[in-house]
């Protein structure tokens, strides 16, 4: 009986001594010095019919180390009514994603991160936060959160025309009235974007209310891109519309010199000698100098000039009434744009 006191003790013993030896298997604890930090830009972008996150990828731990590797991002999402939506009240994320890393960082120069949606219910608010994943359990804290009213985009405006002028191109569109879902659109604004090589389009500043733009201030001879959408305001967020097909046009120099100055004659024994004075615009390329009989009404070009003379010699037919002559300034576009005549100078016949 004893023996088998004993023996129970010591199994018991052994027991004991095998659990305290090897412990309870438990998930590890992540150190504080391995998470990475909490990203701070979220923003969205959206692009028609859909929203783009960006956010730039942590480079560091929560104590400033440097961040080994990144393996992928989780996105939360909400989803409240309009109706619902209480400013101030908890957000409600039911739902998220993870994402690859190297599918999330699409600039990887810059280190920038996306993730598009494109499930938009209309009448609906939608917020968004983003964590990084860095290892095993290696979670971040939440990002920024950003949130966006949504509905239906407005339709691409029709008949978008762009019409070239001097250092400007006027461009027209009809009005937008509709949703993409057959909504009716009140009063929408418009945004124009600009390209120089049918890429990278760029929008304008400024909204415009009606279907009509003018870009001033542009290169002669650049050929430019344009295509618009219209805008609705949702709550404080801006959805754009589809955008228009694509247009261009190629603005021209269409001002002409200012007539020549201090036009004078003088009679030489070679002829008679017009002269003038030097115009004031950098881009004149020459001269053309008219004349006309006292008896005609209309003058008629008998010469011309280059932009760095500034006299021409005359030999008229014989004239018992003697002669008006005229000068002109053209320019170095293509074709030239000429100056309206000088005042007229009469040169009586001797």
């Amino acid at each position: 009986m004893k023996y088998v006191r004993c023996s129970l003790l010591i199994f018991g013993v052994l027991v004991s001594l095998s659990l305290s030896g090897c412990g309870r298997k438990t998930l590890p604890i992540p150190p504080q010095d391995a998470l990475p930090q909490a990203i701070t830009d979220l923003q969205f972008q959206q692009q028609e019919n859909k929203i783009i996150l960006t956010w730039t990828v942590p480079q560091y731990t929560t104590v400033g180390s440097k961040l080994p590797n990144v393996d992928a991002f989780e996105i939360l999402r909400a989803v409240i009514l309009e109706e619902d939506y209480c400013p101030g009240c908890p957000v409600p994320f039911t739902s998220s994603i993870e994402i690859k890393a190297e599918k999330a960082i699409t600039d990887p120069k810059n280190q920038i991160a996306h993730y598009t949606e494109m499930i938009l219910r209309p009448g609906h608010r939608f917020f968004y936060k983003v964590r990084t994943i860095a290892g095993w359990r290696l979670l971040s804290e939440d990002s920024n959160i950003v949130s966006f009213s949504w509905n239906s985009p407005a339709r691409a405006p029709q008949n978008l025309t762009a019409t070239p002028g001097d250092m400007e191109i006027a461009l027209s569109w009809l009005p937008v009235t509709s949703l993409i879902d057959g909504q009716q659109l009140n009063a929408p604004l418009y945004q124009v974007y600009r390209s120089k090589s049918e890429e990278n389009y760029s929008p304008i500043e400024v909204l415009v209310s009606e279907p009509a733009f003018t870009d001033f201030g542009l290169i002669n001879d650049q050929k430019y891109f344009y295509k618009v959408s219209a805008v609705q305001q949702q709550g404080e967020t801006k959805i754009t519309g589809l955008a228009s097909r694509t247009v261009s046009a190629t603005p021209k120099d269409m001002t002409a010199p200012a007539p020549p100055r201090n036009v004078q004659v003088v009679q030489l024994t070679s002829g008679i000698k017009v002269l003038w004075d030097k115009g004031a615009e950098e881009d004149i390329a020459g001269y053309k100098i008219y004349r006309r009989a006292a008896s005609a009404k209309t003058m008629t070009e008998i010469g011309r000039v280059n932009h760095a003379t500034f006299s021409f010699t005359d030999q008229p037919p014989v004239e018992d009434n003697g002669w008006y002559y005229a000068v002109t300034a053209f320019d170095q576009a293509a074709p030239a744009n000429e100056s309206p005549l000088s005042k007229e100078i009469f040169h009586e016949s001797f």
